[in-house]
């Protein structure tokens, strides 16, 4: 079975998911879950360098359409 927020982060950080790190995963599991309960790409509050902010942001827009 897959690991979702694995998966997830693999693309958000464009690594390989068997590189991804714990903090990279808590960050895909927070935008998981947003995404479900409606927040959306509003990225506050979720454990990412600034300046990844934007790009993360336009692959969750791109994921939507």
């Amino acid at each position: 079975m897959s690991d979702v927020h694995r998966k997830t982060a693999a693309e958000m950080f464009g690594v390989p998911e068997d590189q991804v790190t714990p903090e990279q995963r808590e960050a895909a599991r927070v935008v998981n879950f947003g995404s479900l309960y409606g927040r959306g790409p509003n990225l506050q509050n979720i454990p990412i360098r600034t300046e990844e902010g934007p790009r993360i942001s336009d692959l969750f827009r791109k994921e939507k359409k």
